[in-house]
């Protein structure tokens, strides 16, 4: 896989297209596509930071995704830089 991976082009700054077998992915933006990854793993810590904390499993592993989630928080607000 990761050498199809190694199979790109860049169309200009923005735009990467990635063609993998017979299939091609085009990116028109980078950084909207990091945004949108690092939305849904933040959702994702703190989905299990709650359930966590719900269920007195172990305090100390549900804080530490609610701090994982905030970490991403601010990630979020450097890539839209």
């Amino acid at each position: 896989m990761l050498k199809k991976l190694k199979n790109r082009t860049t169309l200009d700054e923005n735009t990467l297209q990635i063609y993998l077998g017979k299939k091609k992915v085009i990116i028109k933006n980078r950084y909207q596509l990091i945004y949108y990854l690092n939305n849904i793993i933040q959702g994702l810590f703190y989905t299990a930071g709650s359930i966590l904390f719900l269920y007195d499993f172990s305090n100390v592993i549900a804080i530490s995704f609610f701090l994982a989630g905030s970490i991403l928080m601010v990630c979020r607000s450097l890539i839209q830089l």
